[in-house]
């Protein structure tokens, strides 16, 4: 009885986050991911995200000499400051926070919340009306925005089997470096119709990460679409075991979140004897 329970929720698994796991090629497997829609949402998040990142890298030091009519001795060293930092503290802190989040489910504030808090800041730094405000802005916005990247990259990972680990992620990062290079020139191309104003072409890098939110959530709905069908598959395994167990026992069955962070969803059916 339990190793049928244990096949049968494998199976379940498979149904609430399939992405072609059987016969699984290199190939087939790819093809698989790229309709898997948890991994295609989750994967063009991170692109968007890397739209916004990307132009910050191609275009900052020029907008804070054009718009703010600084030198690169003024804005080199604080821009050599604030970027790294925004990025430790976001990556290092998003990945703690998810982690932590896990238990409970709320892997999305990392992933969604935070990636759209960062659009307001992202703009407040390009619309501010003095350098310092808008490093100020500039720090905060680029902390929030890149605290999606570790519970993404899980996100990712788990839409595959084990084994198939390298090549998801290849694809995962392929995808992101693709779609994030149109950025900068998305931006030189804006520039130049508009006349070289590059602080309003700019303004694709805050449109870019409210599009990078609205698709975590979309994965994350996704995600959560999925437990929920698993979670269903499994009452029906552990409901007709429950009729095997002693009197005032429970029965559990406990399915984890699938690589991609969130919380566990847990099934308990408890099993008492009919009053004779």
């Amino acid at each position: 009885m339990a190793d049928d329970a244990g096949s049968s929720a494998d199976e379940a698994t498979d149904r609430g986050g399939g992405a072609g796991r059987a016969g699984w090629s290199s190939l087939a497997g790819l093809i698989a991911l790229l309709k898997n829609k948890r991994f295609m949402y989750t994967t063009l998040g991170a692109s968007f995200n890397d739209v916004g990142s990307y132009v910050l890298m191609a275009f900052q030091a020029t907008f804070y000499e054009r718009v703010y009519h600084l030198d690169p001795s003024s804005y080199a060293p604080v821009l050599a400051v604030v970027l790294p930092l925004g990025g430790i503290i976001g990556g290092v802190g998003g990945g703690w926070v998810a982690d932590g989040a896990a238990s409970t489910g709320r892997r999305a504030w990392m992933t969604v919340g935070a990636t759209a808090l960062s659009a307001p800041f992202m703009l407040a730094s390009l619309q501010a009306q003095d350098a310092t405000s808008s490093f100020a802005a500039l720090l905060v916005g680029f902390c929030l925005s890149e605290a999606w990247r570790a519970p993404s990259a899980n996100m990712a990972r788990g839409c595959a089997p084990p084994e198939s680990g390298a090549s998801t992620v290849s694809l995962y990062l392929c995808i992101r470096n693709l779609v994030g290079g149109l950025g900068p020139l998305g931006v030189a191309l804006l520039a130049q119709q508009l006349d070289g104003d590059l602080r309003s072409a700019m303004l694709l890098v805050p449109a870019a990460y409210v599009a990078s939110a609205a698709l975590f959530a979309a994965a994350e709905a996704e995600f959560s679409g999925e437990q929920r069908a698993a979670a269903a598959a499994l009452v029906q395994v552990a409901v007709p075991s429950a009729a095997d167990t002693p009197s005032g026992a429970l029965s559990s069955v406990e399915l984890n979140g699938g690589g991609g962070g969130a919380a566990a969803a847990r099934v308990t059916v408890c099993s008492r004897a009919a009053p004779r």
